[in-house]
């Protein structure tokens, strides 16, 4: 409830890849002080989240990363994504 009003992504394969959500990101990440990133694990996202999410993104196609791995992923991409944007 207290994150009602901020964006929510979630890293899930069913997402768009990097490439493709690059821009809805930028516009994400530009209006809002705080985003919250989800991430899948063994057991995945729950359904409902996805009603939620701004937006869903797929880290690497085809490549299932494993659960310690995907926070540092994520972190290093979404940085890299919006530094090539030069919103960083």
């Amino acid at each position: 409830r207290e994150r009602r009003d901020e964006p929510l992504i979630v890293f899930e394969p069913e997402g768009l890849q990097l490439r493709d959500a690059a821009a809805k990101l930028k516009e994400l990440m530009s209006r809002s002080k705080r985003v919250s990133f989800l991430f899948g694990s063994r057991e995945g996202i729950p359904k409902g989240i996805y009603r939620l999410a701004d937006l869903v993104i797929d880290l690497a196609p085809a490549v299932t990363l494993p659960t310690e791995v995907a926070a540092p992923a994520a972190l290093t991409a979404v940085y890299t994504a919006l530094n090539m944007m030069d919103l960083v």
